[in-house]
C-alpha cells in the first residue's frame, strides 16, 4: 500500500467539499440521459488515506511493491495468527508475539515446563483446562524462571464451598494458581521486575483428602480466586517458568501474550 505520488498530485489534502446525499457508484444510462458517476478526488483521497492509516497504524511502513499490507497490518492489530502453536514437548523457550498463543498437552504428568521466554513488563493469559485430577489439598504452583524460592511468595485466596464464602492466605515457593487441584483455572501473569503478579480465578476439585466430605456438599466443586505476589522486585523474569501440580494431571495448558 502506497500513497498516489502521480507528478500531478498535490503536496497537501485539499479540502473536501461539503458532504452530499449519500448514493451509490452507477455506469450511467444514455438512454434516459443519466450521467454516469464520476470519481472525484474527495471520494479517492478518503479511501486512499483509510487504508494508509489502518497500515501505518500497525508500525508498518507503506510500500509500493507489497500487496497484503492491509492484510498484515490488520492481522497485527487484532492479534490474529492462524493457530497456537504447539509448545508440547518443547526443549527451549520460545518468544510469543503479542497477540500469539502456544499449548502444551499434558498426560498424566506432575511437572510441566512451559518453555515461554518472557521480559520485563510484559503480561500473558494462561489457562487451565484438565480432567482426571483425583483430589488433593495441595496447591497447583507456577515456578517463574523454573526456580522454587521459600516462602518468597505470599497469596490470598477466595472460595465458596457449598454456598459458603472462605479465605486463605499465606506464603510459598511459588505463585499459587490454585489451593487444590485445578479442573479450569484462568490466570492473568504480569512480569513486570518490581511488580511480578498472577491472579487466577476458575473452579477446582473438591475430596474428602481436604477434611470435607463431598457427600455433603451441593457439588465436588469449588470456585475460587486467588493473587500472589513475590518479595523479590528486582530479579528479571525471563522464562514463564514450571507448573506443578499435586497429583498426576491430564490436559491442555494454553498461554496467550497479551502485552
Amino acid at each position: 500500500m502506497y500513497q498516489y505520488d502521480d507528478p500531478t498530485v498535490s503536496s497537501t489534502l485539499p479540502t473536501p467539499a461539503a458532504a452530499g446525499i449519500a448514493g451509490f457508484f452507477t455506469d450511467g444510462n444514455p438512454a434516459s440521459g443519466q450521467a454516469a458517476t464520476e470519481l472525484r478526488s474527495d471520494f479517492m483521497n478518503m479511501i486512499m488515506m483509510e487504508l494508509l492509516n489502518v497500515v501505518e497504524g500497525a508500525a508498518l511502513t507503506p510500500s509500493k511493491t507489497t500487496y497484503n499490507q492491509v492484510f498484515t497490518a490488520i492481522q497485527s492489530l487484532i492479534g490474529a495468527y492462524a493457530a497456537p502453536i504447539n509448545n508440547t514437548g518443547a526443549s527451549s523457550d520460545i518468544v510469543l508475539p503479542v497477540g500469539q498463543a502456544a499449548y502444551i498437552d499434558i498426560s498424566a504428568a506432575t511437572t510441566v515446563p512451559l518453555h515461554i521466554a518472557c521480559n520485563d513488563e510484559q503480561s500473558y493469559e494462561m489457562e487451565f483446562r484438565f480432567m482426571g485430577n483425583t483430589g488433593s489439598n495441595t496447591a497447583t504452583v507456577l515456578l517463574p524462571n523454573n526456580t522454587s524460592h521459600t516462602n518468597f511468595f505470599s497469596w490470598e485466596q477466595q472460595y465458596n464451598i457449598s454456598s459458603t464464602p472462605y479465605a486463605n492466605s499465606g506464603y510459598a515457593n511459588g505463585f499459587v494458581i490454585s489451593g487444590a487441584d485445578s479442573r479450569y483455572r484462568k490466570i492473568f501473569i504480569s512480569t513486570s521486575t518490581a511488580t511480578k503478579s498472577i491472579f487466577s480465578m476458575g473452579c477446582s476439585y473438591i475430596s474428602s483428602s481436604q477434611g470435607i466430605s463431598a457427600d455433603t456438599l451441593a457439588s465436588s466443586w469449588q470456585a475460587s480466586a486467588s493473587n500472589n505476589t513475590i518479595s523479590d522486585t528486582t530479579s528479571a523474569w525471563t522464562s514463564l517458568g514450571t507448573v506443578t501440580f499435586p497429583v498426576a494431571t491430564t490436559g491442555r495448558i494454553t498461554i496467550r501474550r497479551a502485552s
